[in-house]
């Protein structure tokens, strides 16, 4: 037998096969469905409730994914505050040093994590602090404890030491400008040779301070107390001294330039101040 007669032979006996399963289908069509019917009616319940298990545990799984993944988050954010706050609190320490490097080292870092500006240092103790050559310009230390701490040659333009307690801090050679000292406590403070345009010393408790040789422009003395001052050879140009107090404060060789008094300005000879006082009497 060739190869194309048992071909040929093999055609016709599928083919023989596939038209009695269609005679034996459309002879028992209704059984067929019945069966059919009978099998959906027993699978189904099976099925579905394969299917609701299926769901109940992708629903239990994906709430169990998303408190996993909420308690890491949680947790780490814990972690990360609690690491940010023991960083911080290592930095205010340095910050409090009497060696410079250290200091500068620290303010660097506090001033890139902008914490300089955003009450960190609020009410913190700087006592003794080597704060010399460092640009504070528009920190804020108000009721910072900076008692006799070194501010030398620091700029300080629109830092904020209001009710700052200052008691013998140095701020020798400094740029004040527009800088805030209002009802700070600052006796024997000294602010020698400083430059100050639009600072507010309103109310501040400057007594023994030590003015020598400083400029002041714009400032506001107003209710500040500056009884045995030393202010010498210092120049106060358009400054308010009303209510200042200047008893037995030190005078010599200082102009004072459309400053303003008023009668309750104390001199340093005990007087109020009227338009009849000749200052020069004060200044010689």
């Amino acid at each position: 037998m060739s190869a194309i007669q048992e071909d040929n032979k093999k055609a016709d006996g599928y083919k023989s096969r596939w038209d009695k399963i269609q005679r034996v289908w459309k002879n028992n069509q209704l059984l067929y469905g019945v069966v059919g019917f009978l099998l959906g009616l027993v699978f189904f319940p099976i099925i579905q409730a394969l299917s609701n298990d299926l769901i109940n545990f992708l629903d239990n799984l994906s709430a169990e994914v998303i408190g996993i993944v909420f308690t890491v988050v949680f947790i780490d954010r814990i972690y990360q505050y609690r690491e940010d706050q023991r960083h911080k609190s290592t930095l205010l320490r340095e910050l409090g040093d009497t060696a410079n490097v250290t200091v500068r080292k620290a303010w660097r870092e506090l001033k890139d994590m902008k914490l300089h500006t955003d009450g960190t240092l609020q009410g913190i103790s700087l006592v003794n602090a080597n704060l010399s050559n460092i640009n504070m310009s528009t920190a804020d230390f108000k009721k910072t404890a900076l008692n006799d701490a070194d501010l030398s040659y620091s700029h300080l333009v629109e830092t904020d030491f209001s009710k700052a307690e200052m008691i013998r801090a140095k701020l020798d050679n400094t740029n004040l400008k527009r800088s805030k000292f209002k009802k700070a406590i600052m006796s024997k403070v000294k602010i020698r040779n400083a430059i100050g345009i639009g600072v507010d010393f309103i109310s501040a408790r400057l007594k023994y301070a030590n003015f020598n040789d400083s400029q002041f422009t714009k400032c506001n003395f107003k209710d500040a107390r500056l009884r045995e001052a030393s202010i010498q050879n210092a120049q106060f140009i358009e400054c308010n001294m009303q209510n200042t107090n200047l008893y037995k404060a030190n005078l010599s060789g200082t102009q004072f330039i459309n400053v303003t008094f008023d009668q309750n300005t104390t001199l340093p000879d005990g007087r109020r101040w009227n338009p009849n006082i000749q200052l020069e009497d004060y200044t010689r």
